[in-house]
């Protein structure tokens, strides 16, 4: 293989572990929230908030091809990034 295929790796490796991470500790929250919320005697209240997440998730989806392309790559990322950080830390 040539020299310019392995040039961006480390790069992308850091992204992608920084994803990895991200939706790890996002998942994880979702979970403990559902788990606290129905001992706390919410019911179902975690299982609402997890579909609406998903719902959200799906719908912004379909306009995020475009914004990448408006903002560029690196808002994009740091956008997303944030919004996952703040639903996580709420």
């Amino acid at each position: 293989m040539t020299q310019s295929y392995w040039l961006n790796f480390d790069r992308v490796s850091f992204i992608a572990f920084g994803c990895f991470m991200l939706f790890n500790a996002c998942n994880t929250t979702q979970n403990l929230l559902s788990s606290i919320l129905d001992a706390d005697g919410f019911g179902s209240l975690g299982f609402y908030s997890l579909g609406v997440y998903y719902f959200v998730f799906g719908i912004t989806s379909l306009w995020a091809m475009p914004l990448i392309k408006i903002w560029g790559d690196k808002v994009s990322f740091v956008v997303g990034c944030a919004g996952f950080t703040l639903y996580t830390a709420a």
